[in-house]
């Protein structure tokens, strides 16, 4: 191994050291805050982790057992996390251990384009650290969240298209990898549309007719697929969370961004209900009694410090599910038809 190869290995090795022992240090202080006990710090986890065991279970892709819910805009994380749990049983912290080792494939990929490219030990010691610090890779690896390896996939499609744009005429041929990790990008969070509409658009700008209307078949058939299956589900074409997305809030702090769920609400609440939900009446019921809990966790968090609800203890936020839980069911136990996932 030469001297330089050595050198990217050994800074590689400190990423991957950094990264395992700041997690590591974030997860035991967590668990000490919340009674030695693991608790991920959005509910957007435990809504996989729902529509996973079902899926395991029931083989039904929904919050409930037996009934279809579009509750995630990263469909193919959730069936990873299906087929994690199947393999290896029933446990809550399968998310964890996925998102902690999507850092770690992040890291290689990192590794492995910055060796490609030749890239001095300087900049290699500022890209690792910006990475896993900046990101910050720590607490989104104890999220259980598609977040990482969302950004693995994202780095890739960048990579190749930055080469397909410098290329004069790349065979087509030898596009079809990065087609197909367009479209497992989108599956993996569907915000990668994003990215392939930027990468389109540039080609457009080339001339490139072809594969810029390939680009763009490659992110759209994943949601096309998806939002047929909805349908033929009695769902919406698309999720609940880019439905709650739909409509544009100015966020600058936690304060504001609990607000700003006001006014996204109003979006499902005109959408008609599938014949399989709750009655309307019902879901703005549960809606309206969402902001009176935003409201409770305004009240306890710092505006604008968003990582202070990781430290949350338990019993506050049984608490507040608890009182959730009471306005959709009205005391008679969770019967709850849909839930939201980033």
């Amino acid at each position: 191994m030469s001297g330089k190869r050595k050198t990217s290995a050994l800074v590689f090795t400190l990423a991957v050291f950094a990264y395992t022992l700041a997690s590591a240090i974030l997860l035991v202080h967590s668990e000490q805050l919340n009674g030695h006990r693991f608790i991920y710090p959005l509910d957007d986890s435990y809504i996989h982790l729902s529509i996973a065991r079902n899926m395991a279970l029931h083989g039904s892709f929904g919050i409930n057992a037996g009934e279809y819910a579009a509750a995630t805009s990263a469909p193919l994380w959730t069936l990873m996390l299906s087929a994690v749990l199947r393999i290896a049983g029933i446990r809550e912290t399968s998310a964890l251990a996925m998102s902690f080792c999507s850092g770690l494939l992040l890291l290689l990929v990192c590794f492995l384009l910055l060796r490609r490219l030749e890239a001095g030990m300087t900049v290699q010691i500022l890209a690792y650290g910006l990475i896993v610090f900046a990101t910050p890779m720590p607490l989104l690896g104890l999220s259980g969240m598609e977040h990482l390896l969302h950004a693995a996939v994202v780095i890739l499609i960048v990579f190749g298209a930055g080469s397909v744009l410098a290329s004069e005429a790349p065979p087509l041929i030898g596009i079809a990898p990065l087609l197909a990790l367009i479209a497992a990008g989108v599956l993996v969070r569907f915000e990668t549309l994003f990215v392939a509409a930027i990468f389109a658009g540039f080609l457009l700008l080339g001339k490139r007719w072809l594969i810029s209307f390939l680009v763009a078949m490659a992110a759209a058939i994943p949601v096309l697929l998806t939002g047929a299956i909805s349908v033929s589900h009695g769902w919406f074409w698309m999720p609940a969370s880019i439905l709650i997305k739909s409509q544009k809030a100015p966020v600058t702090g936690l304060s504001t961004l609990l607000q700003a769920g006001r006014s996204r609400r109003k979006c499902l609440i005109r959408n008609s209900a599938p014949a399989n939900s709750v009655s309307r009446h019902e879901f703005a019921l549960a809606l309206s009694h969402l902001a009176r809990v935003q409201d409770r966790i305004r009240d306890r968090l710092d505006a604008g410090n968003f990582t202070v609800y990781f430290f949350v203890p338990p019993s506050i936020r049984r608490n507040w599910l608890a009182d959730a839980i009471r306005s959709i069911s009205g005391g008679a136990g969770y019967s709850g038809h849909r839930g939201r996932s980033e």
